[in-house]
């Protein structure tokens, strides 16, 4: 069941709460925590990722020059 509802996440879908609720007290699993955490490190390594494509981006304006 935690399998299914990764599966679904992950295409975008949602399960219903209930049954997500349902299987985390059945398996004794934090489905949420972990989802959030996940989620917020994806948005600090986008961030960083788009940094340093910006330092990038400047760099080779500044060796090249506009044109």
């Amino acid at each position: 069941a935690t399998m299914s509802g990764a599966v679904v996440g992950a295409l975008g879908g949602e399960i219903p709460a209930d049954w997500a609720e349902t299987v985390a007290e059945a398996s004794r699993l934090d489905l949420h925590t972990p989802a959030r955490v996940l989620a917020q490190v994806a948005r600090e390594v986008f961030a960083r990722d788009l940094e340093r494509r910006r330092a990038h981006e400047q760099a080779f304006r500044a060796l090249a020059g506009e044109r």
